[in-house]
């Protein structure tokens, strides 16, 4: 028998100086998936599992942050976060937004598809 996962308090990593930008080709179902779970990097389907496919994604901090495990992951409905870029916004699921943001030098950001606000624990 397999014991669940557990999840402790989720606090989503934060920016710090390290960060890299990855643009490279990740294996996934989907380019969300793909990008999301920060999947294999790949260059061609041989390079993936069953059920995946090797996707280009969009710019990304894989390699630079925590591995997500995702419990149950649902793609998120809001479509703009606080951040002091796209990629930040995103990746540190910034707070929702409709014009402003409360933190100094954030602003509003339109986001691609995400999985923030689902259930994850650090690998």
């Amino acid at each position: 028998v397999t014991a669940s996962p557990t999840k402790p308090p989720q606090s989503t990593p934060q920016p710090t100086p390290e960060l890299v930008v990855s643009r490279e080709n990740r294996c996934g179902q989907n380019e969300l998936h793909a990008r999301e779970t920060c999947g294999n990097v790949c260059q061609s389907l041989t390079d993936c599992g069953p059920g995946e496919y090797c996707w280009g994604v969009h710019p990304n901090y894989c390699g630079s942050i925590t591995k997500r495990v995702y419990v149950d992951p649902a793609q998120s409905t809001v479509w703009t976060r606080c951040g002091t870029s796209e990629l930040d916004a995103r990746s540190f699921c910034g707070e929702p937004c409709t014009w402003q943001c409360a933190e100094e030098g954030e602003t509003c950001q339109s986001v691609h598809a995400n999985y923030c606000d689902s259930e994850y624990y650090i690998e």
